[in-house]
């Protein structure tokens, strides 16, 4: 999942990246690592683990608890190996519009307008639905 989520794959390199950029000594001579930057980094980590936290069990709860449904594409966006997806569903007998930004792939590649697609609609929130089949491995 975290490979075709925009946002978790940032999330997910971002951590580790400003760890690995802050911790280089700013002062070559010195040698020494800048306290500063490590409070820096203390600071944002929580920021950064919380929006990886916060985007994996929005993913999960659709996943495990999200009902089985039918919807249509209505339009493809293609920007730089991001997609946007924009697809209506009914749901609780009411119409319902939705997106959802994936990284491009083969799946999306084969997605079309007014194509059918399997959802997973949240039960407790019918606004929200995904498109399951686009967030596994090839």
């Amino acid at each position: 999942m975290l490979w075709h989520d925009p946002l978790a794959l940032i999330a997910l390199m971002l951590g580790p990246g400003m760890w690995f950029f802050f911790s280089i000594p700013f002062d070559r001579s010195a040698g020494v690592f800048d306290p500063s930057m490590r409070e820096v980094l203390v600071a944002i980590t929580p920021i950064w683990v919380g929006l990886l936290w916060w985007r994996l069990a929005r993913f999960r709860i659709l996943f495990r608890r999200g009902v089985p449904g039918k919807g249509f594409v209505t339009a493809i966006h293609r920007h730089r190996g991001s997609v946007r997806i924009e697809f209506r569903y009914e749901a609780g007998g009411q119409a319902h519009r939705s997106w959802l930004a994936v990284n491009e792939s083969c799946a999306t590649d084969r997605l079309a307008p007014e194509q059918e697609v399997d959802l997973l609609v949240h039960p407790e929130r019918p606004g929200r639905a995904t498109i399951p089949h686009l967030y596994r491995l090839p």
